[in-house]
């Protein structure tokens, strides 16, 4: 992960990217806020076409004990004017090929976690496909975390 391991300076930036910012990045954000320390971290997350929160994404963090609801969706480019160390798509590559270019060196890398806005049912059963795709981005964060401590000198 290049400059992201090297923990040089003060914060790592990280910056999670979906395609409408209204859960996977928002998820991936509050789990890098909630597990790392701040004055480790300055996380963000943005989309590439930014829509509304998911409120089915926001019950999902409820269930768990975090709050996103107060959360506004961003688009890319508007954040790109700040400098991130990485860019962490929790959509696929080839959706993550259409963002913007962004100014500077960054190390990116792809989750390709499945779209929530994509599922299909109601009530508890969609609840639970949910759930599992929350799950799955924290098992991610936890796992970008640990690999960056192991980095640290």
């Amino acid at each position: 992960m290049g400059t992201v391991t090297g923990a040089t300076k003060s914060k790592i930036n990280i910056l999670f990217v979906c395609i409408h910012n209204s859960a996977r990045s928002q998820m991936a954000e509050a789990f890098l806020k909630n597990m790392g320390d701040q004055l480790v971290f300055g996380v963000s997350s943005a989309g590439l076409e930014p829509g509304r929160l998911n409120p089915l994404a926001v019950e999902s963090m409820k269930r768990i004990g975090i709050d996103i609801s107060k959360n506004n969706t961003k688009s890319v480019s508007s954040l790109l004017n700040k400098r991130y160390d990485l860019m962490v798509f929790v959509c696929s590559e080839s959706q993550g090929q259409s963002c913007p270019v962004v100014p500077y060196k960054v190390d990116k890398i792809y989750w390709d976690i499945e779209d929530p806005s994509t599922l299909a049912g109601t009530g508890k059963g969609l609840a639970k496909k949910i759930d599992k795709i929350r799950d799955k981005i924290k098992l991610k964060v936890l796992g970008l975390l640990n690999e960056i401590d192991s980095h640290k000198d």
